[in-house]
């Protein structure tokens, strides 16, 4: 999966910063400064520039302010890219109108059983593909009225900062060398990408800090 990075820099403004406590039961809690937010509109042009410089199989909007999150996902399904949308932290403050407008831009939602509860209390999911993890239960998923679920091996946790990246990274790499057309996904497409996004968790979570994996193959 080829991910490139690039940075939002807004001079004189304080770098983002974040602090994760980790308990001995493995619930975190984060402390953080999001740093130079930009505006809406800043946001906007920055994607459309980035997607117009490179090729782009998959965009996944990450959790942030929520109109970020609407300009960001409106501006890839423009250039005919598919979405993935993880509300994360981010679900509880959004409102109806701002969970429909995001919606009416994206494929995919992915989130943990307490941020899909909240957002289908406000608006429908059911035409959307939503993949929802729960810990160490098994990940849930649906897709064209379709359901099912994926069973997560045991591991021994030792860290899971991380992880839930490392199971989206996963997710978005599968679907998105799966087939061109999202909306033909089948429940055995899912359960694939689930499956290979577990692995990747896995990885991330046997381990403390910041890790370098090298991953070449899908098995």
């Amino acid at each position: 999966m080829d991910v490139k990075c690039h940075l939002f820099r807004k001079d004189g403004a304080q770098t983002a910063q974040a602090t994760i406590i980790t308990d001995p039961n493995g619930h975190q809690f984060t402390a953080w400064y999001p740093g130079p937010e930009p505006t809406a509109l800043e946001w906007s042009q920055l994607i459309t520039r980035e997607l117009q410089q490179q090729a782009t199989d998959c965009f996944i909007q990450a959790p942030l302010r929520s109109d970020l999150m609407q300009s960001g996902v409106a501006v890839a399904q423009g250039a005919g890219i598919a979405v993935i949308w993880c509300p994360g932290q981010f679900a509880d403050q959004l409102s109806a109108h701002e969970i429909e407008d995001t919606l009416e831009h994206t494929q995919v939602v992915v989130g943990n059983s307490h941020e899909l509860s909240f957002l289908r209390n406000l608006a429908s999911l059911e035409n959307k593909i939503v993949i929802e993890t729960q810990g160490a239960d098994p990940v849930k998923f649906a897709t064209h009225g379709h359901t099912g679920e994926v069973l997560v091996p045991y591991v021994e946790a030792i860290d899971p900062t991380g992880c839930g990246d490392a199971f989206l990274g996963g997710v978005a790499h599968v679907l998105a060398n799966q087939t061109a057309d999202w909306a033909s996904l089948t429940p055995t497409n899912l359960e694939h990408a689930i499956e290979y996004g577990i692995k990747l968790a896995h990885l991330c979570i046997k381990e403390i800090g910041c890790q370098s994996h090298k991953v070449t193959h899908m098995s």
